[in-house]
């Protein structure tokens, strides 16, 4: 963002005029519209005049330095978490609102609202489940034997969920 334009945004984001940041500046307020057209720019005094009334730094380099650090969108997103992405995507919508409600269970244990963002973990979440598909020994094939089914126990769980959520609203 050049320097003229974050002069102005940050003037008019403190509600403060041009002629009333002239006088605090004791320059005129011809001065100031001029820095703000990017016609001339103020000099070192004044320079650390402005942004202490502006209460911010003006960043010289237009952009460029941040421009520099932005981390790429991919960079952003773990390939296992779109592999689990797509899975999820290609489920029925019963299935999709028992996660949902795995979901919701989720952010409630950790104190948090639907709406809130996570920190993101650094590990992807998907991998153990992933790894657990690609990989099935002897011993897994006992286990889902003895245990019930994983959806019995998900609705049971997102139900007690729901009447949790009734008690509270009615409360």
């Amino acid at each position: 963002m050049k320097v003229k334009d974050q002069l102005r945004m940050r003037r008019q984001q403190l509600g403060i005029s041009v002629s009333e940041l002239a006088k605090r500046l004791d320059v005129s307020a011809q001065a100031v519209r001029y820095w703000e057209s990017g016609r001339s720019f103020p000099g070192k005094a004044k320079t650390s005049a402005l942004e202490s009334a502006l209460s911010f730094n003006i960043d010289w380099t237009e952009g460029a330095r941040a421009a520099s650090k932005r981390i790429s969108a991919s960079a952003l997103i773990d390939p296992n978490d779109v592999g689990l992405l797509l899975q999820i995507a290609r489920l029925p919508p019963p299935a999709k609102a028992l996660i949902a409600g795995l979901v919701r269970m989720h952010l409630e244990a950790l104190g948090q609202e639907p709406g809130e963002s996570l920190p993101r973990v650094v590990e992807s979440s998907a991998r153990p489940f992933l790894e657990q598909e690609s990989k099935p020994s002897a011993g897994d094939a006992a286990r889902v034997k003895q245990a019930k089914p994983a959806s019995e126990g998900i609705r049971r769980a997102v139900g007690s969920t729901q009447r949790r959520q009734a008690r509270r609203k009615a409360g």
